[in-house]
């Protein structure tokens, strides 16, 4: 996975969306993020996709991680005080949790970090699934809510 794209939908049905892109790997140049920025008080959607773009045409992961919804998890993790801690994500096939459809609300503006990570093979049976399995991708975009 090379490319990272998360959307943001809110209510009304705008929607914004947010690039990571890693094109030549660990250990080369910094992973390019774009900075999230936000509406306060506002709920949104959040959907990521998942791209390899060193190949031509750049391949889709995100069906991939869909088939194999059982398979992975997708998780968030919020810093600074301006995300509501409680986030909703939809489900798997097992009707465990899954998170390609999550739901995240901002409270206040200010500024902060959203950790998005794809996760193979986790226990989604313990207390903190997103502690186990193997990490797929793992990005911090920096927030700001106005």
């Amino acid at each position: 996975i090379t490319t990272v794209i998360l959307t943001f939908e809110d209510g009304a049905g705008a929607t914004l969306t947010f690039t990571a892109k890693d094109l030549d790997g660990p250990g080369g140049n910094p992973v390019e993020v774009d900075t999230i920025r936000l509406a306060a008080n506002t709920e949104y959607t959040v959907t990521p996709q998942y791209l390899d773009e060193s190949k031509t045409p750049a391949e889709d992961i995100t069906e991939e991680v869909k088939e194999e919804d059982v398979e992975h998890l997708i998780c968030y993790a919020v810093s600074g005080s301006i995300f509501d801690p409680s986030i909703t994500q939809d489900t798997d096939a097992d009707g465990n949790i899954f998170g390609l459809n999550t739901e995240i609300s901002t409270l206040s503006a200010g500024s902060g970090t959203l950790r998005h990570t794809l996760k193979h093979e986790p226990d989604k049976s313990v207390a903190n699934p997103c502690a186990t399995g193997e990490t797929d991708v793992e990005i911090d975009f920096p927030v700001v809510v106005n």
